[in-house]
Parts: structure tokens; sequence; C-alpha cells
């Protein structure tokens, strides 16, 4: 098998780089993009844009897109206010691999670590007018998605999966010009 390496354009603060992964003469089998900001409120939509154009660029489906831009702003979101919240700015990095059968995204910060398992369940039953904002992010990104894992303090920083299948007779994965 060989291997191409497609270098994406650049990028703000840490940039963008991509690349795909070929069968020899045949079809893309993986489109794989990353960026690094630092974790600034200011660079989530640097973040979000990045996805959405990663995805699309793979011929993402929009309702798949969509998804992504929410749980990648939701999951970034918690990191710059929690993680971080205290120290200075640290890099938030996001990758997005586009393969025939899914999309992964792997969001990877070193700012503080939590447990999932430790957090409330999401209040859905109070009036949303009598709720506090905030508390429903996790949630969220776990109805979004088809698969969540977090690794917390894996060698690298901590890192959250996010999994979404892709439908039967999606495009192969073949980066649109």
């Amino acid at each position: 098998m060989s291997k191409a390496r497609v270098p994406g354009e650049p990028g703000p603060a840490g940039g963008r780089r991509g690349g795909t992964r070929r069968a020899a003469g045949g079809p893309t089998v993986t489109v794989t993009r990353e960026m690094t900001q630092d974790s600034h409120v200011e660079n989530m939509a640097r973040l979000r844009d990045f996805v959405e154009d990663a995805c699309r660029q793979a011929g993402v489906d929009e309702d798949t897109v969509f998804a992504f831009k929410l749980a990648v702003d939701e999951a970034c979101t918690n990191i710059v206010m929690h993680g971080y919240a205290g120290r200075a700015p640290g890099p938030i990095t996001v990758t997005c691999a586009c393969a025939p059968q899914q999309v992964v995204v792997t969001i990877t910060d070193f700012g503080r670590s939590f447990d999932p398992a430790a957090l409330r369940p999401a209040d859905r039953s109070s009036d949303w007018m009598d709720r506090p904002i905030g508390g429903l992010g996790l949630f969220l990104i776990q109805e979004l998605m088809d698969e969540v894992r977090y690794q917390a303090g894996a060698p690298g920083g901590n890192r959250l999966t996010l999994v979404k299948q892709r439908a039967p007779g999606a495009a192969p994965g073949t980066p649109r010009a």
C-alpha cells in the first residue's frame, strides 16, 4: 500500500495539516486534517469552521457536519471554561478523520481532566426557564454522536473522541475540489 501526503492549507496558531491515504491506484480511504489553537473563546469559530471545512471536503452529509460543529463547539468551550480555567491558555488540537464508514473527530488538550461518570445527570425535566445555564453539554454531545470516548490524562493530553457512522451509500471519503 502506498501513502500520499497532501498538505492542508496554512492556518493560524498551529495551523492546519492534513493528508490522505490511498490504496495503490484506488480511491481515497481516509482524509485526515488537524488544527491546533490556543484555548481562547475567540478561537472557537476557527475550530468550528475547520471541522465544517474538513467534513465538507470529504463529502460528509449536512446533518453530520452540523452535529460535529455543535459537538466540537460544546466540547472546546468546556475545555476553555473548565479545563484551562485559572491557568495560562494552552493548546486545543482537533483532528478530523473522514473515512467511508465513519467520521472521527478527536479533541486533545492539556487542561484539567474530569470524570464524566462523576457529573450529575442533565436536568431535562425542569422548565427551561427555571434551569441554570449550562450542564447539558455532555448530554448534547452524547445525543449527537454515535460514540463518545474520553481519556483523562492520556499520553499526549486529555482526549475526547467523537464518532459518527456514515450512512450507507455516503460519499467514499473522496475530497472535493
